[in-house]
C-alpha cells in the first residue's frame, strides 16, 4: 500500500493530467479535501505547495489576455492578490466630487423644474431636447460657488 505522501503525489499528478485547466477547487476535490483548507495550507508538503503554485501561475498567464476576468477572480480569492491602489489614495487625498455628485434630491428636483420652465418658455409650449446645465446653472442651484468642475481637459476650480 502506498504511503499518504505517496498517495498525493499520485493524486495531484493525475489531476492536472486530467484537467487542462486547473483549479483550486477541483485539485482540493481530487484530493479530498475543502478548498479553504487548500488554499490555507501552511504545511510541509512541498509537493502540495508547488501544485498551488502551478495552479496560481497558469492563473497569472492567463489573467493579462482577453476574457481575463474569472482568471482575475480565481487569482485574487484563492491567492490573496488584490489591487494595486492608486498612489493618491496612499496618500490619502480624495479626488475632487464631480458637480453632480454633490446635488442632494431636492436640489436636482428644482433644477430639473427649472429647466423644464425654461424649455417650455423657449418652445413656446413645445418640448424641446434635453440639454446639459451650464456650470453657472449647476452653482446656482448647488449654492456652492467656488467647487471644482471638471471643464475641458481636467479639474479646476471655477
Amino acid at each position: 500500500m502506498p504511503s499518504k505522501i505517496s498517495q498525493r503525489k499520485n493524486d495531484i499528478d493525475r489531476y492536472f493530467q486530467e484537467h487542462p485547466v486547473p483549479t483550486v477547487s477541483g485539485l482540493a476535490r481530487a484530493l479530498g479535501m475543502e478548498r479553504r483548507r487548500l488554499v490555507n495550507y501552511k504545511g510541509s508538503d512541498s509537493r502540495l505547495r508547488q501544485a498551488l503554485q502551478r495552479i496560481e501561475e497558469f492563473l497569472e498567464t492567463r489573467a493579462y489576455g482577453p476574457q481575463s476576468t474569472g482568471f482575475v477572480f480565481g487569482l485574487k480569492n484563492n491567492f490573496n492578490w488584490q489591487d494595486k491602489p492608486d498612489e493618491a489614495d496612499k496618500k490619502g487625498s480624495r479626488r475632487e466630487a464631480s458637480p453632480f455628485e454633490l446635488l442632494n434630491d431636492e436640489k436636482l428636483a428644482a433644477f430639473l423644474m427649472w429647466d423644464l420652465e425654461q424649455k417650455h418658455k423657449a418652445a413656446g409650449g413645445k418640448s424641446r431636447r434635453p440639454r446639459t446645465p451650464s456650470e453657472d446653472e449647476l452653482r446656482t442651484f448647488m449654492d456652492v460657488p467656488n467647487i471644482p468642475l471638471k471643464t475641458g481637459g481636467g479639474w479646476q476650480n471655477g
